[in-house]
């Protein structure tokens, strides 16, 4: 893996890797994100408190390049693994214990389409967006990295919503997920239907 360029996610080592002008590429949600990955729904990353990668391109001087693929999440089928259930339990135990997830997924097989561990035979569209243009920070504070976060998180979005019906995801949304709370991030024609229906909520309680 290492001749392939594959590292680990540590601080030491990315750091290493910017120090020498190589750019990297981090899976942010990591184990919790693979949890969450199910054909056919909306797309849900585990991004909204996770900030370390942000504090780190900010002291390093390294950009921040939102990329975001599309069709990842058709590769394979996941056993339903709801928050609470036993199954989602036990993985929950076997990510803290061992430091990576084990879902339990299932693809195609080699003479068949149906049941194996191949990957499904689905178009991935990988889209690289623009540079944000991030400072050099030697000493960010914590409201630099929440600045620099949200900033990500606006691209990401901005990213998904301009290329997503071009990769054939049209009714699909992006939800970023966070350890405290959730950040909906649906498409702009969603949130207008819900700022209309809070709306129309409000008027009713008023009448009423």
């Amino acid at each position: 893996l290492v001749s392939l360029g594959v590292i680990s996610a540590s601080r030491a080592a990315i750091t290493s890797a910017v120090k020498k002008g190589k750019s990297v590429m981090i899976v942010v949600g990591g184990a919790a994100e693979a949890l969450e990955a199910v054909p056919g729904t909306e797309t849900r990353l585990v991004l909204g408190k996770r900030k370390g990668f942000v504090r780190l391109a900010l002291s390093l001087g390294a950009d921040l390049v939102p990329v975001y693929c599309f069709g990842e999440n058709e590769l394979f089928s996941q056993v339903i693994n709801p928050e609470g259930s036993r199954l989602r339990k036990l993985q929950e135990w076997g990510k803290k214990t061992f430091g990576f997830s084990i879902p339990i997924f299932y693809g195609r097989g080699v003479f068949n389409h149906d049941v194996g561990m191949m990957p499904r035979r689905v178009p991935l569209t990988t889209v690289v967006g623009k540079p944000l243009g991030a400072p050099h920070i030697p000493e960010p504070t914590d409201k630099d990295v929440d600045k620099w976060h949200g900033a990500y998180l606006d691209a990401l979005k901005a990213v998904f919503e301009q290329h997503k019906e071009l990769a054939g995801v049209k009714e699909n949304a992006l939800r970023i997920l966070g350890l405290d709370d959730e950040i909906d991030a649906a498409s702009p024609e969603e949130e207008e239907k819900k700022t209309k229906k809070g709306k129309e909520e409000k008027e009713s309680k008023k009448d009423s």
